[in-house]
């Protein structure tokens, strides 16, 4: 799962009441647990009289989920919230930070496989890092500007991001800018030349030199040593996690380049340059899965219109990378019609998952004229994208915004997005392809979250009048 960043509550939406509606979701399972989500019954997480920035759901190895929502009293200080929920999806624990918890206005936070939470503030001099575990609830360690020299009072972490593996080991991730005054040696393909006496480098050291940096946290607060994961001056990174321990690090360089690294059981690989010499830097968007197959996607400046880009991706499989595709091959129809990318994170204009087996499937939004419309594709390991088509119905107005998709070993996926004052998912399965629209939910909406478990049952986590709610579909 990648990390989440928060803009100053980037997905408030006004209005206070919504209408409940009927459902599309199949009969409820009598076995279920009373109060079991699997109901179909939406319901509310956050509290009353606080107000909703932004949610996140995974399923976790034991077949259960967690949930994890940030929220605010008083419009400035963000608190998280989370929950975990057993394979039934009977609610077992909601377990909140203090208010004063997050004294800044953007966390990030992710999500591990064993229901770990992880949220990292970065406040000047003294970032936080905040833990759930599921059934202990929140702990906080401080770490107190190590490693992170101050170079001046209003030091913070360069896009700082964050994992934590399903031992509890959090690790914190950020950039070093190119005015830092030390420096490392590398050989020819930028690694670092640990006999060059890199590992010597430290918070006491007048600086770290520019580069992708990580730092570890164990489960007891000790904070480990800097450790470079590549060295040079990066303009952009992002860094996803599976649920097991592989990680996923892409970033771009001022030349035009993208980079990634995997990091498997076995450490850290080659950085490999998976675009190269760009003419423009691309945004760009990792997702990996637990063997490390890996799917990149990209937006890149349109052709033929500056306001619109060109979605592009590379994969991997059993370790190489695929050339640039673009999207979708068989047809072209919405090239250069991509909405662009307002806010990484925040109001998302696509998504991606790859399963277990190294399937992949995306879904991302066109200009379709006078709305946005969702559009979906999907590929097996070394194939070629299938166009799914259109996966709403064209409305007058607004159109889709903020889809999320997420699959499982068999291939199933389950998408979900906002269409206009609804919260509404489908299913794909391999032998019928995507199935019927649901209506989830009605009112004034923020950005929903899925997960789906091996069963091919999905949570959805999305935000109502200000409030983080959850509903599941059987």
């Amino acid at each position: 799962m990648s990390a989440k960043r928060l803009w100053a509550f980037g997905f408030l939406f006004a209005g206070a009441s919504c209408v409940r509606t009927s459902f599309g979701v199949s009969p409820p399972d009598a076995s279920a647990p009373a109060t079991s989500p699997w109901r179909g019954e939406p319901r509310r997480l956050s509290e009353e009289f606080t107000l909703s920035v932004a949610q996140d759901v995974r399923r976790v190895h034991d077949g259960g989920y967690v949930a994890v929502w940030a929220d605010s009293f008083d419009g400035f200080t963000v608190r998280l919230s989370a929950t975990s929920l057993d394979p039934n999806g009977a609610e077992i624990r909601v377990a909140r930070t203090p208010e004063t918890g997050l004294d800044s206005v953007a966390p990030v936070w992710a999500i591990g496989g064993n229901g770990q939470i992880v949220g990292l503030t970065s406040g000047a001099n003294n970032p936080k890092v905040l833990v759930y575990a599921p059934g202990a609830g929140w702990t906080e360690s401080s770490l107190n500007g190590y490693p992170f020299t101050p170079v001046s009072s209003e030091r913070t972490l360069g896009q700082p991001t964050t994992t934590v593996s399903p031992l509890g080991i959090v690790t914190i991730y950020w950039t070093e800018p190119a005015s830092a005054s030390k420096t490392i040696s590398t050989d020819d393909a930028g690694e670092v030349d640990k006999d060059a006496g890199a590992e010597d480098a430290g918070a006491d050291d007048a600086g770290l030199p520019a580069g992708l940096w990580s730092v570890t946290v164990a489960p007891d607060g000790t904070v480990g040593p800097p450790e470079p994961v590549w060295l040079g001056d990066v303009v952009i990174v992002t860094v996803t996690s599976s649920a097991s321990e592989t990680t996923l690090a892409a970033w771009s360089t001022p030349g035009g380049d993208v980079l990634a690294r995997r990091k498997l059981d076995g450490g850290w690989g080659t950085s490999d340059v998976i675009v190269g010499d760009a003419s423009a830097a691309p945004q760009f968007f990792p997702y990996v899965n637990d063997p490390g197959d890996a799917l990149v996607l990209f937006l890149f400046p349109g052709d033929i219109d500056p306001n619109t880009v060109n979605l592009y991706s590379v994969r991997s499989h059993d370790g190489g990378w695929s050339t640039v595709e673009p999207l979708p091959t068989n047809t072209g129809r919405y090239e250069d019609k991509v909405v662009p990318q307002l806010q990484v994170g925040i109001s998302p204009t696509l998504a991606g998952a790859i399963d277990p087996q190294g399937s992949a499937h995306l879904v991302w939004l066109v200009d379709a004229g006078s709305a946005t419309r969702l559009v979906a594709a999907h590929a097996a390991p070394g194939a070629e994208w299938t166009d799914d088509g259109f996966l709403d119905e064209p409305v007058s107005y607004i159109g889709s915004r903020y889809p999320r998709v997420d699959t499982n070993s068999a291939g199933t996926a389950i998408v979900t997005w906002e269409s206009p004052g609804r919260i509404q998912a489908r299913r794909f399965t391999n032998d019928a392809g995507w199935g019927a629209t649901w209506q989830i939910d009605a009112g004034p909406f923020a950005a929903p979250a899925v997960a789906i478990d091996e069963g091919g049952r999905a949570v959805i986590t999305y935000g109502r009048a200000l409030q983080t709610w959850i509903v599941a579909v059987p």
